[in-house]
């Protein structure tokens, strides 16, 4: 009897999570060719089906913020998609609070979006998760620089450079911003 009710139960799970696994395949393959609504709806029914696994929310804002970077011409649609790539990160940060990952992905979008104090808590929270991940305190820094706070902004990056050298080099000193 035991043995039919664990069987059941792993059933139960397990069949919600082939299905969105499989969503999410077909959906990563309608993005390949470029069909961005149907990966959007392919993950969506994929965190309905499994919505205690953050890969699918995580992958949606990765991915719409993505493609959110590629809408110069574009803003309203620009707009719109980094709206539902920071929404997508929150619900992912959100069922796994821990992740360094969801935060500091949280932070880049908020600063593209032009959210420099939402930016610098996510960048703290990812500081506080993973303090040696490379870009963090750079992410800090720059926020804090556009949230109108050089010091704290300038002591960010040079912690940043002091951990990461490499950074002096970086090509995004020639971006503008």
């Amino acid at each position: 009897m035991v043995m039919l009710a664990f069987t059941l139960v792993t059933l139960i799970w397990l069949v919600p999570l082939q299905r969105a696994w499989a969503l999410s395949h077909q959906g990563f393959a309608a993005l390949r060719q470029g069909h961005l609504t149907e990966f959007t709806q392919a993950l969506e029914q994929a965190y309905q089906l499994a919505p205690w696994e953050p890969y699918y929310p995580y992958q949606l804002g990765w991915n719409l913020g993505e493609v959110s970077y590629q809408m110069g011409q574009q803003p309203d649609l620009k707009t719109t998609l980094l709206d539902q790539a920071i929404a997508w990160f929150e619900r992912g940060n959100h069922i796994l609070p821990y992740q360094e990952f969801g935060y500091s992905n949280l932070g880049w979008l908020r600063l593209e979006r032009g959210q420099p104090e939402q930016a610098k808590a996510a960048f703290l929270k990812a500081i506080q998760l993973v303090p040696a991940k490379p870009g963090v305190f750079f992410g800090l820094g720059l926020s804090s620089l556009k949230s109108g706070q050089p010091a704290p902004g300038l002591e960010a990056m040079a912690l940043e450079i002091l951990r990461h050298p490499d950074l002096l080099t970086s090509p995004i000193w020639g971006s503008p911003g």
